[in-house]
């Protein structure tokens, strides 16, 4: 999914910086690209899938 389809299906507009998290979590789950936008809208500030992604990245759990 590309940064402006993201903004698109969302209405958000991430930072650059913010796109690599949002674009690493989605590459990580088995959702279509609507499924996950919508899910994100509700979730995306989550703490926990922060703490989450930065665990798998880092192979912790």
């Amino acid at each position: 999914m590309t940064q402006q389809e993201f903004m698109e299906r969302t209405g958000i507009t991430p930072t650059a910086e913010d796109f690599d998290y949002i674009h690493a979590v989605y590459l990580n789950t088995s959702m279509n690209k609507d499924e996950f936008c919508k899910d994100f809208k509700k979730h995306g500030d989550s703490r926990i899938i922060r703490d989450v992604h930065v665990r798998v990245l880092n192979y912790e759990m």
